[in-house]
């Protein structure tokens, strides 16, 4: 009975320190994210764990470093501006507190970089302002909070069948 009390005590202390090894730089990282559709570049900036990046300058340059424009992100992470005469750009995000993210766009693509078909439809079927995108990254992958969250749900589950299972032994014991 020692070893077994023993080895979940081991358990959730090796949970423990799992979690408390999970760096909250990478909680606070920035993506930007943008496409182009009828002559203007569209996009929205993001730290990982969704939040929007609110009022960041946003610069674009082209492929050999020029700085072709400036703007910044609206109340919604969102921004836009037209399609500059360069092909190729990099889309730079300076959010809060030395947060930066790049995002390379080639306007030669047929498909626009960075989205999935589902955001393709909703622009096409009357959306017209970039508050619509949804990252396909941010849909496609859990974050490590997400997963430890998961993982949290499901040992308290556990935690509540053994607790009702170890109640029906004493009362039965009991009698």
């Amino acid at each position: 009975m020692l070893f077994r009390e023993t080895g979940l005590v081991a358990f959730f202390l090796s949970l423990l320190f799992l979690s408390l090894g999970y760096s909250p730089a990478a909680a606070h990282s920035v993506k930007v994210f943008a496409f182009e559709e009828g002559g203007r570049i569209y996009g929205e900036g993001y730290f990982a764990d969704g939040t929007r990046v609110r009022e960041s300058k946003v610069e674009v340059f082209d492929r050999e470093g020029r700085k072709l424009l400036e703007t910044r992100t609206d109340g919604n992470g969102a921004f836009a501006f037209p399609a500059p005469g360069e092909r190729n750009v990099v889309i730079v995000l300076n959010a809060s507190m030395g947060h930066r993210a790049e995002f390379a766009l080639s306007l030669d693509d047929v498909k626009p970089a960075g989205i999935d078909d589902r955001a393709q439809e909703a622009s096409a079927a009357g959306s017209d302002g970039p508050g619509e995108v949804v990252p396909a990254a941010k849909r496609d992958n859990p974050s490590f909070v997400e997963i430890i969250g998961g993982i949290g749900y499901i040992v308290g589950l556990f935690g509540v069948l053994l607790f009702w299972k170890v109640r029906r032994e004493k009362r039965n014991h009991a009698r």
